[in-house]
């Protein structure tokens, strides 16, 4: 992860094996660790995923023998799942490890979206979400993160080079201690954008 609380000054030019974890990944960790976490003091985190259908969904959840293959009518079913990605955050943020859990809704669209729901200890008014998110991205995290204040719809990320962007239109909060977030991203395209960005910070640092 970049910014000023990132785990990029971590690596190590030794190191053989390395991984950018995955478009998900950068979307959870980043707004989990660099923002809410930091801020905000978290009880429970409860997240539920759109995402695209991958061949390595696909092998997670064949046993369930959901309908995969239904000819032209694929475009309009859902397929649930479960997947580790908000598991796996605790790898990545020691931290938070065993605080998320997690589901996946697969469609035939490529674009995601995260809905995190937290818990909060104290009382925070949805305003003071908002605004610690917003002046965050005036940080190290300017052209990473993005902050979309207008109604807007998925198409309106294809090529989207941001690893994820704030919905400030569509989550809500239930009272001051519990808040529905939401984050829009384009599937793969800006997490081939982060990959090529870690690999410059790689070779600066060897």
């Amino acid at each position: 992860m970049f910014g000023k609380e990132g785990n990029h000054e971590k690596y190590d030019h030794c190191l053989t094996i390395i991984s950018i974890a995955s478009c998900s990944m950068n979307c959870l960790a980043l707004w989990s660790r660099l923002f809410i976490h930091v801020n905000f003091e978290i009880m429970e985190r409860l997240m539920i995923t759109v995402y695209t259908i991958t061949s390595t969904i696909k092998n997670m959840d064949l046993p369930s023998r959901k309908l995969w293959h239904v000819g032209h009518g694929t475009s309009q079913i859902i397929i649930s799942a479960n997947i580790d990605t908000a598991k796996t955050v605790g790898k990545v943020i020691p931290e938070l490890n065993g605080s998320f859990t997690g589901t996946v809704f697969c469609v035939f669209i490529p674009m995601s979206s995260i809905n995190l729901t937290y818990t909060l200890k104290k009382d925070d008014t949805y305003g003071d979400i908002k605004k610690v998110l917003n002046q965050a991205l005036d940080g190290p995290l300017k052209d990473i993160l993005a902050y979309a204040e207008d109604q807007v719809v998925s198409c309106e990320f294809n090529s989207d080079t941001y690893s994820s962007s704030f919905d400030v239109w569509t989550s809500i909060a239930l009272n001051d201690n519990v808040v529905k977030l939401i984050y829009l991203y384009e599937n793969k395209f800006d997490y081939r954008n982060y990959i090529m960005d870690f690999m410059v910070h790689m070779a600066y640092k060897d």
